[in-house]
């Protein structure tokens, strides 16, 4: 689903369909412009997904905001994921330093 150009609101609208699904493994979404919207999204979804294994995010206009609520996700001990890329996004001091 790389270079469609989602945008945000499609970034979200995808997390609430994949709700629940117990089939996907892995979703490539570079250069979709999901932007913090879209990221705060994929964090409740990554949160809550038990199947995810690889997710790409790269290129998408996420400033450290949204990085910071992925990374939060990401500290939950049910997390399935084992590869996120998240390169070309907006990276400040604060997004860089989340443990």
């Amino acid at each position: 689903m790389s270079r469609n150009r989602i945008s945000r609101d499609g970034g979200v609208a995808l997390c609430k369909a994949l709700k629940g699904s117990l089939s996907i493994r892995v979703l490539n979404l570079n250069f979709c412009a999901v932007q913090d919207e879209g990221a705060f999204a994929f964090a409740e979804f990554l949160s809550q997904s038990k199947t995810i294994q690889t997710l790409y995010l790269e290129n998408n206009k996420i400033s450290g905001t949204g990085l910071i609520a992925i990374a939060k996700a990401l500290e939950k001990e049910n997390s399935s994921l084992e590869t996120i890329r998240l390169w070309g996004n907006y990276w400040d001091t604060a997004a860089c330093e989340v443990s």
